[in-house]
């Protein structure tokens, strides 16, 4: 039970610190890039103005704060092959996303489907290092089972014990 307790904790500790750094991020990115690049694209499209829908917008959030936290590091001492895993999950998640629109919009630039696939690996890759530094920094640590370790890295984890260590190699 305490386990399974630790796991939640840890998640929901990490999936705040997550929602935090990536918000803070991505809005940078928007304001400074991606809007003076978008509003005449939107207009063509739409024959509107662009305008921020609240709940889409929240549930977009959630869910690139929900990948952030799954691929952040969780081997805390040795994060840097994690943090390549998670900016190639940030290429994939926005390469769909902007190419599945320049495939859809006609009037969509090539360009901005570009910049937006490049931008998804550094959101997800600088997003979830941030996350394990500043969680690793606070105390917040991932319950043992699910370091990604073995038996020769007896020692290197402090809160390592032989019981977690057997039950992770079985």
């Amino acid at each position: 039970m305490a386990d399974s307790v630790a796991t939640v904790k840890y998640y929901c500790l990490t999936f705040l610190i997550a929602a935090v750094v990536t918000t803070l991020l991505d809005v940078a990115w928007i304001n400074l890039f991606v809007l003076p690049q978008y509003q005449p694209m939107v207009h063509a499209v739409q024959g509107a103005s662009m305008g921020v829908r609240p709940l889409p917008g929240l549930l977009a959030y959630l869910f690139i704060t929900l990948g952030v936290t799954v691929v952040t590091p969780k081997d805390q001492l040795r994060p840097f092959r994690e943090t390549l895993f998670a900016a190639l999950f940030g290429l994939v998640v926005y390469g769909v996303y902007a190419w599945t629109v320049c495939a859809l919009l006609a009037k969509w630039s090539i360009w901005v489907a570009v910049g937006d696939t490049l931008w998804g690996p550094v959101l997800y890759g600088v997003s979830a290092f941030v996350t394990s530094f500043i969680s690793y920094r606070c105390g917040v640590r991932p319950p043992t089972p699910l370091l990604a370790c073995d038996a020769s890295d007896r020692g290197r984890y402090s809160n390592m014990d032989d019981r977690a260590l057997s039950a992770k190699n079985e």
